[in-house]
């Protein structure tokens, strides 16, 4: 017989998957802050925003929980249901819905405006040079 049996490759299948697992989110540290500072202080400024302003920022709910979030991480769904929830209920203008899913977005997601804090945000001009 030539090469492993299936048994032998299903065993050794099984013994690598969970490692190749771990590797499939292996996002750098500076990633998910450059996506904290860029699509999260994005986020937090929506907090009293039009429901049309919060409907256009779509992608950035989705850039922020794909970046700044691990796969892994138990906030990642959490985020991204809420993010559902907040399209939604601007989508149908219905402001009061929509600021309070946001609340709950910023509160688990702890986002703060990180564009006025020198060296981490975007418009800091020091950083861009």
């Amino acid at each position: 017989s030539e090469g492993p049996s299936r048994r032998e490759f299903l065993g050794f299948t099984l013994a690598v998957l969970p490692v190749s697992a771990a590797f499939a989110d292996a996002k750098s540290v500076d990633t998910m802050e450059a996506a904290r500072a860029i699509y999260g202080s994005a986020i937090f400024k929506l907090q009293g925003k039009s429901t049309a302003d919060i409907a256009n920022a779509k992608d950035t709910f989705k850039s922020f929980v794909a970046d700044a979030t691990r796969f892994v991480d138990p906030t990642a769904q959490a985020l991204t249901d809420l993010s559902n929830d907040i399209i939604a209920a601007a989508e149908k203008g219905d402001a009061a819905a929509a600021q309070t899913a946001l609340s709950e977005f910023v509160t688990i997601g702890n986002l703060e405006d990180l564009d006025n804090i020198p060296g981490r945000g975007t418009a800091d001009q020091k950083q861009k040079k």
